[in-house]
């Protein structure tokens, strides 16, 4: 007979998976230090690789409303437009992207209107390549966390089937993050 007080289960990620994210923070820290940026920083260049429009085959472009806008989201709203202007003005100063303006083809042809003034920002080489340091350093602290001993080879061996199909999922999970924030745009106005 079944006891109705026990509550099933829900079903999701596994507890140690929650219980590992804590225990990352100082790993993860170092890491932020080692390419000399800040999750705002990492997150801005990694949103705009993955939401910017492509412009000319090369390039990500993003409106800057939009990006202040999703900024603000993950700091919880705490900092001001003007802040999160001078944030990108930053990363403009180090390079990392460009600050431009839509063309009226680029306005038509992505917002359905051809006027009006339209900031927008482009991750540059060198953002490209503060994503692909921060990744490699995730990487490297990874092979960290499991060379060197027994426990660290089974884990890789664990791991590898999994790691295999992670790809494919993290890839739809990306399309169905970004179809929602799209829907959400659209919905807000």
């Amino acid at each position: 007979m079944a006891n109705d007080s026990v509550k099933p289960r829900a079903k999701g990620l596994p507890q140690p998976l929650f219980d590992l994210v804590p225990a990352l923070l100082p790993d993860l820290a170092q890491v932020f230090a080692k390419c000399g940026a800040t999750p705002p920083v990492i997150f801005a260049l990694t949103y705009l690789k993955h939401y910017g429009r492509d412009r000319d085959g090369e390039q990500k472009v993003i409106l800057r409303s939009e990006l202040v806008e999703n900024l603000q989201k993950m700091l919880h709203d705490k900092t001001s437009k003007t802040s999160m202007s001078q944030f990108i003005t930053d990363l403009a100063n180090a390079g990392l992207v460009n600050k431009t303006f839509l063309t009226e083809k680029e306005k038509r042809a992505w917002y359905g209107d051809p006027t009006g003034r339209k900031d927008a920002v482009i991750l540059t080489a060198e953002g490209f390549q503060k994503i692909e340091e921060f990744k490699s350093e995730i990487n490297n602290l990874f092979i960290e966390l499991t060379a060197g001993t027994t426990t660290g080879a089974v884990i890789r061996a664990a791991l590898k089937p999994f790691l295999k199909t992670m790809g494919p999922v993290a890839r739809m999970l990306i399309r169905s993050i970004h179809r929602r924030s799209r829907q959400r745009q659209v919905s807000n106005g």
